[in-house]
């Protein structure tokens, strides 16, 4: 029986995810790989997995820069690791991780097959008074016109 390839993106992988994505590494039929970048220095934004994870995991080097007082990060390497992985379905952090979710996008158009999910449970809560951040969640949303 043939494995569904999930490929997920995070900026990085906090140890509350973990849990979250051992078990899902452990469905018979998935074969699970997280991709996600260096820890953003001066921040908050910082791996802090254990050594004890059951899910595959790649981590790309990562440059960061703000811009409006918003944070971008570009992990490098990423289009090729997805072109590598073939991934059935992409879940990619939502509006922290814009970046990615746009060559996951780009790589989506190119491999029409696969299934591509914006994961996001909500607007960061400093994101309600600053248009340029309402600005970037319209056009994240465009790309799920169909071509």
């Amino acid at each position: 029986m043939k494995k569904f390839n999930i490929v997920i993106l995070q900026r990085v992988i906090p140890s509350y995810r973990e849990s979250l994505f051992n078990e899902i590494s452990k469905l018979s039929r998935i074969n699970l790989k997280v991709l996600y970048g260096e820890d953003i220095p001066n921040t908050k934004i910082k791996s802090n997995f254990s050594n004890n994870v059951q899910f595959k995991s790649l981590k790309h080097k990562s440059s960061s820069i703000y811009f409006l007082n918003f944070l971008f990060i570009w992990h490098h390497g990423l289009l090729r690791s997805l072109i590598n992985c073939k991934p059935d379905l992409i879940i990619a952090e939502g509006e922290s991780n814009i970046f990615s979710y746009l060559k996951a996008y780009i790589y989506k158009i190119f491999f029409k097959e696969t299934k591509l999910i914006h994961w996001s449970y909500g607007g960061l809560p400093e994101s309600r008074k600053n248009y340029f951040k309402k600005f970037l969640k319209i056009v994240k949303f465009m790309p799920f016109m169909p071509l």
